[in-house]
């Protein structure tokens, strides 16, 4: 948002390594110093694990669950920006990132339900994992 360009254009700008220095660095500053926020990050913040170090300090990190078909179509058009896809499809780049967003996730939730089922599933477990640890 701060370059105020489509994502494609902010990555074919900064360079890959830039854009994701610059994700984790304004991902981790939106959550200092607030509480009862949602933060939803670009999914390349993963390949940053000071940025999720930082995030799992400061915060409660949710992996919404999809299958890849559901993530496809959710995701739509792919020349949107989409980070390392240039080199892979679609499938390898969820099949590279998925074992990052669960090592990293404090809470995994299915997201392919209606959105006020994943709120509620989110709150039980949150609450759950206070209680019980």
């Amino acid at each position: 948002e701060s370059h105020a360009k489509p994502l494609q254009q902010v990555l074919e700008l900064l360079g890959e390594e830039m854009f994701l220095n610059t994700e984790a660095d304004l991902s981790v500053a939106a959550l200092e110093n607030v509480d009862n926020t949602v933060l939803a990050t670009g999914g390349s913040i993963i390949y940053s694990p000071d940025a999720m170090r930082s995030l799992s300090r400061l915060s409660t990190i949710v992996y919404l669950e999809v299958d890849l078909g559901v993530l496809k179509e959710r995701v739509g058009d792919t020349s949107r920006g989409i980070l390392c896809l240039k080199n892979q499809t679609f499938a390898q780049l969820f099949q590279e990132r998925t074992p990052l967003y669960e090592k990293w996730a404090s809470l995994r939730v299915d997201g392919s339900q209606k959105p006020e089922k994943v709120i509620r599933d989110i709150q039980i477990k949150e609450q759950n994992q206070k209680i019980y640890g």
